[in-house]
């Protein structure tokens, strides 16, 4: 070996010593390979904080719900006059309630509305309500009967049935057969144009 390479590798040596000494290692710094786990703690740090944040913005956040709208409760209009609601309206406030109202037609000069006796047990009495195109007018009789039916109408004319009794008849079972009465609008009145059946109950046919 020649005294030239002796100090070639001398030199050599001493760099590499050198180089080791200094911590390089392919032109990075020494510290450089223990900076990326670091970075990457910190990173994830980072990236956990934001996490959290987020969840508690999430959970700090109000509820925006959508309530079903409510369901209408504005009252039905009430019933107009020269209505048969109206119509029932006033046999009601007679202390009646309407069992029939096939007779009532408020476009007709006269017609009717079949009335019992608000909270009757059996039925009876009953009676008769008149409307002249719809407005309230009177009834039948002033004495309620034990039962009338209607039986047909025409524009001013309403015909009315009387069940009859015997004096000793129950209330359920009239024997004394029946009396039908027309009953006409004219000259602004109604008039019974047949007898209308007496309600004493000792008459051999009584309406009662």
């Amino acid at each position: 070996m020649t005294t030239r390479d002796s100090d070639f590798r001398a030199a050599t040596g001493e760099v590499t010593s050198r180089s080791r000494r200094a911590g390089t290692t392919s032109g990075l710094p020494a510290d450089a390979g223990g900076d990326r786990p670091r970075a990457r703690r910190a990173r994830g740090r980072r990236l956990a904080l934001m996490l959290l944040l987020g969840g508690l913005a999430l959970v700090a956040s109000p509820v925006i719900a959508t309530a079903a709208a409510p369901a209408s409760t504005a009252p039905r209009a009430a019933a107009g006059p020269g209505t048969l609601g109206a119509a029932m309206g006033i046999v009601k406030a007679h202390g009646y309630t309407p069992i029939d109202t096939s007779g009532f037609d408020a476009d007709r000069t006269l017609s009717v509305i079949i009335g019992m006796l608000s909270g009757s047990a059996d039925g009876h009495p009953q009676q008769a309500f008149f409307f002249n195109s719809g407005r309230y007018v009177g009834t039948d009789t002033s004495v309620a009967s034990a039962s009338v039916a209607w039986v047909w109408s025409t524009d001013d004319t309403v015909a009315l049935q009387y069940q009859l009794y015997r004096a000793d008849d129950p209330m359920c079972c009239p024997t004394a057969g029946a009396a039908t009465v027309r009953f006409r609008w004219a000259a602004g009145t109604i008039s019974a144009l047949d007898p209308v059946p007496s309600p004493d109950w000792e008459t051999p046919a009584s309406r009662r």
